[in-house]
């Protein structure tokens, strides 16, 4: 039977089913026709049935009233009730005709896809006969298109270009269900285009296409159209973005790991386009960025943070608008070495290549070396009325400073025997340094007592006064390895060589608080000038060819004066940290070779503080969050390499070269650094 022939049969099926509940209804009893009472019930015809969801099925729901005999119950009383769907019947109660049967008519629930389900009752002595008939709902004709628009929508693009998502939309019934099959049109204003122009919905009733604008930049906004027959259109709307620009975050050069905040403009010929959406995706590093799509501001710009990878060398980092891509580069720094070498139960003062100084928490005033080798510990100070604070290695023995309550006083471990050296001046505590009693360089070690000035030759065990004048020495003297010792007194620096002490300073016209904090390396020698206002300090180096500023050389700039963390030399190498003034918040590291070639190693706006400097002008040195800050992140370089970060640094680290490596002493560990 063809389509058309089925729907005239079912037209006339329920048109008879309508005279049919009509002539039932009038009906008060059963027929005589010699059936027992009901004894059940089923389904004879229009079960299973498929129908527009909200619409009646095409042919009436027929059930059939039998008796024990199974012979037709006429006159019998059914009640229809729709238990799923929500729908509706023609009658709540139809009376079953000489053949046992009842018809209704059954409108289906709004909602397509959903369980219909229509129960036949009827009631008797011992209970309830029950039939139970199903049907499917399906979404009707489309009524109606809706935009589609997920959280990844783009409402801005650049002219000419695609916009960087879809364009969607979904066709629907009257009640509201997707329609699959629907044929959607799209067009554009401005010259735009779709692809494809004609797309068709699928099972969701979602059908897309992708939208490039039209070439217009000197309008608001461009507009396009959705459309289908039978349903009204829909309008969409993007703002055109004529200025996609790079606003923070480029360029940058961190250690792994660093979140870097980045933003962008995005400006249209009317101003900042808020409502538009830029998409991050990082590109090359292995890193991460958050949120992947951010919106502009009223200001018309957009943010994220980009966490960089692991990946040493240049990452990049992609913010797109429609058609327009802007590149952000980040270069990571590559990571040093650093390696445990040793480990103790207790606080390291000192290690070198082969021993560990450590200081053991099991018992007051105790301290020992231990063989790295080994692991063999000797005990060199156990005496519950000393409070050692810190020590020094050198080959055959220790020093160690002992803060007792008489004062500071200097420790010398030799040969097995523990002997005073006597009392020790230290510098005060300042936030650029840690106090240093005495330095040790070689086979020598130098410092101040009420009696002058004293170098100690280690190997030897004999100590000489270089300065019997202990009253006008200010702060504590260095010592090279070849022996020779630097001070500073009655406003001056001084240095003992070879038997003669001799004032190598060279003072400034505006000197007004002296010369102070020396440094040598037993052929230069490094000094601050401070001048009249506390801050403006000059950092002077005293060199075979004569003497130089090396900065400071105007009022506004300089060094800090307690030379700690703040500034060294080695073998010719200079290191410093330079600063404006106190209040300053930039601090770059900056090195000078043996030939006199300055070099940044920091950029500016950056607080750095020197760790050591090795012979070879490799310098380990902290970048930190202010002048204040406790510790940083550590880096290592090499002349005319690049930074390589060793990671976080910890306050109360300290960073030694010994035996031609550098040891980070942390707590209990010492680490090896490289390159």
């Amino acid at each position: 039977m063809s389509s058309t022939a089925l729907r005239a049969a079912r037209i006339r099926a329920t048109a008879a089913a309508a005279a049919l509940l009509a002539l039932l209804a009038s009906c008060e009893s059963p027929s005589d026709s010699g059936a027992g009472p009901p004894a059940g019930i089923g389904v004879v015809d229009g079960g299973g049935q498929t129908g527009a969801a909200g619409q009646a099925l095409a042919e009436p729901v027929v059930v059939q009233v039998v008796d024990a005999r199974g012979r037709p119950v006429p006159g019998q009383a059914v009640s229809f009730v729709v238990t799923a769907g929500g729908g509706s019947v023609f009658a709540a109660t139809v009376t079953t005709d000489d053949d046992g049967r009842a018809a209704n008519q059954w409108t289906l629930g709004p909602a397509a896809g959903a369980a219909q389900t229509l129960e036949a009752r009827v009631s008797t002595a011992s209970g309830q006969l029950t039939a139970v008939v199903g049907a499917t709902a399906g979404p009707g004709a489309p009524a109606l298109l809706r935009a589609y628009l997920p959280g990844d929508t783009i409402f801005a693009g650049t002219p000419g270009a695609p916009l960087d998502s879809l364009q969607a939309v979904r066709a629907v019934d009257a009640n509201g269900n997707p329609v699959a099959g629907v044929a959607i049109t799209w067009a554009a204003d401005n010259g735009g285009t779709f692809n494809p122009a004609t797309s068709t919905t699928d099972a969701q009733g979602i059908a897309r296409s992708r939208w490039t604008m039209g070439p217009t930049a000197t309008v608001f906004a461009h507009a396009a159209q959705a459309s289908a027959a039978g349903a009204t259109p829909v309008r969409f709307y993007a703002r055109v973005v004529t200025g996609f620009t790079k606003n923070t975050g480029d360029g940058r050069t961190v250690t792994a790991g660093t979140a870097i905040p980045v933003s962008v403009n995005v400006t249209g010929p009317y101003g900042p386009v808020p409502g538009a959406r830029v998409r991050w995706t990082v590109t090359s590093g292995g890193g991460t960025v958050a949120p992947p799509a951010s919106e502009p501001n009223g200001n018309g710009v957009a943010q994220a943070v980009w966490t960089v990878g692991s990946q040493a060398g240049p990452q990049t980092l992609t913010a797109q608008l429609g058609g327009a891509t802007l590149t952000f580069t980040a270069t990571v720094l590559p990571q040093g070495g650093r390696t445990l070498v040793a480990q103790v139960p207790g606080t390291v003062l000192d290690a070198d290549a082969g021993r560990v100084l450590w200081l053991d928490p099991s018992g007051t005033g105790r301290v020992r070396i231990r063989d790295r080798a080994s692991g063999v510990d000797v005990t060199i100070l156990d005496d519950p009325a000393r409070s050692p604070a810190a020590g020094g290695l050198f080959a055959g023995g220790a020093l160690v400073l002992d803060r007792n309550s008489a004062g500071p006083e200097l420790l010398e471990w030799r040969n097995g025997t523990l002997a005073s050296l006597g009392p020790v001046r230290e510098e005060a505590q300042q936030s650029y340094g840690a106090r240093r009693p005495f330095p040790v360089a070689g086979a020598y070690t130098a410092w101040t007592s009420p009696a002058g000035v004293h170098r100690r030759d280690l190997s030897s065990g004999t100590t000489l006064t270089v300065d019997p004048d202990p009253g006008q020495v200010a702060g504590v003297p260095d010592v090279a390895a070849n022996g020779d010792v630097v001070w500073a007194r009655d406003g001056a620096i001084w240095r003992y060589r070879a038997g003669v002490a001799t004032q190598v300073s060279n003072p400034l016209p505006d000197i007004a608080y002296g010369e102070r904090a020396p440094r040598t390396d037993g052929v230069n020698v490094l000094y601050v000038s401070q001048t009249s206002i506390a801050f403006n300090n000059y950092l002077n180096l005293v060199r075979p060819g004569g003497d130089e500023v090396l900065t400071g050389s105007h009022a506004s700039r300089g060094v800090p004066l307690f030379p700690e963390s703040a500034y060294t030399l080695n073998n010719g190498w200079v290191a410093w940290v330079e600063v404006e003034n106190e209040f300053a918040t930039s601090v770059p590291v900056m090195r000078r070779s043996p030939a006199g070639v300055d070099e940044q190693l920091t950029a500016s706006g950056t607080v750095g503080r020197l760790d050591a400097l090795g012979p070879d002008g490799t310098l380990v040195y902290q970048v930190l969050s202010s002048k204040t800050a406790l510790s940083g992140n550590r880096f290592i370089q090499a002349p005319g390499g690049s930074p390589r970060d060793l990671g976080s640094g910890a306050a109360g680290e300290k960073v030694v070269y010994r035996g031609g490596a550098f040891l980070l002493l942390s707590g209990g560990s010492v680490f090896q650094l490289t390159p």
